[in-house]
């Protein structure tokens, strides 16, 4: 074209473009050799809009038309529709549908530590997972902080090792400080968490004081700590708390899809699990908090209060807290809101 038609508006007129016919880029279609790569094969079809016959299972897809926009649509497909996880990044790097087969069908394997960044003699800070998920569940605090500090997080062992299952908060505390160490040998240390992840980088913080090792900072983010006066309010709790987890279980299942799409689009590379998974652990973390009973530490904590959480209990015996009220509730607060506020209370604590 001497140049591109546009309408009244200044945009492209698509109807005055000449119809165009695509060509194969390769010269012969080699056909699907196992069941994996003709489903591969279906779901590419589908997002590319070209007929499967078209297709040979060894051609460069970019040359169909796939882009980032399309690698997502791809992937999400996958997940949908063949119950199998792969990220933009492999789809993108891995261009044939064959490629897709061969990585789709391994088993990811189980990684302990995720590590977001590292940069040399820059702070270090690993969060600890959640109750209801992994380290993706952080990718939004990643994606603020990482140019700045070498970032990690501990992955949910009860989650991608149920029959190796690790009962109790402090026993899991105990289990990731050894990882910590390979991880990271010396201090000074800086850990945190969001919820449940938030009791055992607690308990983590407790043993490292225990150690003789130095931790700078805690980082709580709406995190229950509780001493109970009686048995009978540790039973009110656990009540309270099992009628919440109860109400809020479509939500919470919600959640953790958004958080694995945005993930995806974040080309973070995960192991994703399945739902029913995810609420057998979190049946784990309930049970697991059931029975804790706070250790002392009297370090440094930087707690994030959320929006709605009036409850003494979680901070009634703390020393040496700073307070951060954040705008949204206890399970919206990795949104970007209050996300923000947390980044930038991080890294003002960390870099200054």
């Amino acid at each position: 074209l001497d140049k591109i038609p546009l309408n009244i508006n200044g945009k492209v007129d698509k109807r005055a473009l000449p119809k165009v016919e695509l060509l194969n880029a390769s010269s012969k279609i080699v056909g699907p050799s196992s069941v994996l790569e003709y489903k591969i094969l279906k779901c590419v079809s589908k997002v590319l809009n070209i007929d499967s016959n078209l297709l040979s299972v060894t051609a460069d897809l970019e040359t169909f038309g796939l882009n980032s926009l399309t690698v997502i649509k791809l992937v999400s497909i996958y997940k949908n529709e063949l119950k199998l996880s792969i990220t933009p990044a492999d789809v993108i790097n891995n261009p044939t549908i064959r490629d897709h087969a061969r990585i789709l069908s391994k088993k990811p394997k189980y990684k302990p530590i995720h590590i977001y960044s590292y940069i040399k003699n820059k702070p270090k800070l690993v969060f600890v997972h959640p109750g209801q998920g992994g380290a993706e569940s952080y990718h939004r605090l990643a994606n603020l902080i990482d140019k700045d500090i070498s970032f990690s997080c501990i992955e949910y062992h009860n989650l991608y090792k149920p029959k190796q299952r690790i009962k109790g908060i402090k026993n899991i505390a105990l289990y990731y400080v050894k990882l910590l160490k390979q991880h990271q040998p010396r201090g000074p240390y800086n850990l945190g968490g969001w919820s449940y992840g938030g009791n055992i980088a607690y308990e983590m913080a407790a043993i490292l004081q225990k150690m003789g090792e130095k931790v700078n900072n805690l980082f709580l983010l709406d995190t229950i700590i509780i001493k109970p006066k009686s048995p009978n309010e540790l039973k009110a709790l656990l009540k309270l708390m099992d009628i919440e987890m109860k109400k809020n279980k479509q939500k919470l299942m919600k959640e953790l899809s958004k958080v694995i799409e945005d993930s995806f689009m974040d080309n973070n590379k995960f192991n994703f699990y399945n739902y029913n998974l995810y609420v057998k652990v979190s049946k784990f973390a309930s049970e697991d908090f059931g029975n804790y009973r706070p250790s002392t530490y009297d370090g440094k904590i930087i707690y994030f209060k959320a929006k709605g959480n009036n409850r003494n209990y979680s901070i009634s015996y703390l020393k040496h807290v700073n307070f951060y009220q954040v705008p949204d509730v206890h399970n919206d607060i990795m949104n970007k809101n209050s996300i923000k506020i947390i980044a930038k209370v991080i890294k003002k604590k960390l870099i200054s």
